[in-house]
């Protein structure tokens, strides 16, 4: 919106609105625009979410993983200002073999304001449920579902020609809503969501100052994959360049029938977990390892070598790590309860 803070829209131009478009849920209120990058929304949107928002010439996108989300609602006022009519639909469209439900609701001053029309769209919920104001000045909309609807989309189209208000009929929106989903859930030439077994601190998307560099962390999981090659590529854009640059990454995965033996303290099997704890994983100065006293700890690096070996004296310690190279290691841990081993990732 160009405002701050940036989280409604002051106008929209020709009067559209008189600050609104208000994005809220049942967990917080009044969410920031992301400004055409992917940020966190956990306090937003739940546990692991993230949203991305985008305001285009006539268009505002916002799309939103959730997690145990049940409302998302608009609010604000409008610039209709009471004059024209609201009117809602609700269908379903069928896009790449899968069935989206598709709400809107329109605002027509039927004057020299623009029309306003939310497009809310998922793949179709259990149930659903649409309030609304009936008043042309209150933006007021929400959806109500079931904890199943993963991802939301919603779509803010403002339509106004010739100095007039254009009424879109339902024809219009639920084709504006085909197209859209035919583009967001093409595959070609896509740039598809990290797989599990892959991490790549601040992923998701980052821009750094001209002439200036930035270190991302990679790490790879193995655990829970079958043996066989995965790959993914990692893609960088130059702002005001065509094309992208890539890195490939590629994880082979041999054996899957045991854990490795990494000298003798490291092939025995773990009986019993909940006596011991790692943390923060991943570590860049302190290591807190938590177990009875007189527990042998062992730091082994990813080719087998030991780079650290203690005893604890306290049911907790914090160990010094700024000392390690930065990658994987695992933490071994034998005593009276049995063995414990877990790989950390030292920044």
């Amino acid at each position: 919106s160009g405002e701050e803070p940036d989280y409604y829209i002051s106008d929209g131009g020709a009067d559209m609105y008189d600050d609104a478009n208000y994005l809220n849920t049942n967990y917080t209120s009044y969410i920031y625009y992301s400004d055409n990058t992917i940020r966190n929304g956990e306090g937003a949107f739940g546990e692991h979410a993230n949203y991305f928002t985008r305001n285009i010439q006539g268009y505002f996108v916002m799309v939103a993983e959730m997690n145990e989300v049940n409302s998302f609602y608009i609010e604000g006022n409008n610039g209709a200002d009471g004059s024209g009519t609201v009117d809602t639909l609700r269908g379903t469209l069928m896009v790449n073999g899968t069935e989206y439900t598709v709400v809107t609701k329109q605002v027509n001053e039927q004057d020299w304001d623009p029309s306003i029309n939310h497009i809310f769209i998922m793949e179709t919920p259990d149930s659903l449920t649409h309030l609304y104001s009936e008043d042309t000045n209150n933006d007021y909309d929400e959806i109500q579902f079931g904890n199943e609807v993963n991802l939301l989309h919603y779509v803010l189209v403002a339509s106004r020609d010739n100095g007039v208000g254009v009424d879109l009929d339902s024809a219009t929106l639920f084709a504006i809503a085909e197209q859209y989903l035919e583009v967001v859930t093409a595959t070609d030439g896509v740039v598809q969501p990290l797989p599990g077994w892959l991490n790549v601190s601040d992923a998701t998307s980052g821009v750094i100052d001209e002439n200036s560099s930035k270190d991302l962390s990679v790490s790879a999981d193995a655990s829970g994959l079958t043996a066989g090659e995965y790959q993914y590529t990692l893609l960088f854009s130059n702002v005001g360049q065509e094309g992208l640059q890539s890195v490939a990454i590629h994880l082979t995965v041999t054996d899957t029938t045991s854990v490795p033996h990494v000298d003798s303290y490291s092939a025995q099997t773990e009986s019993n977990t909940d006596w011991a704890s790692v943390y923060p994983n991943p570590a860049t100065d302190l290591l807190t390892v938590e177990a009875k006293a007189g527990s042998r700890v062992r730091i082994v690096d990813c080719a087998g070598k030991l780079v650290e070996s203690f005893v604890l004296t306290t049911d907790r310690e914090h160990v010094s790590v700024n000392q390690l190279a930065s990658g994987v290691y695992v933490i071994h841990i034998s005593g009276a309860d049995g063995t414990f081993h877990k790989p950390i990732l030292i920044e």
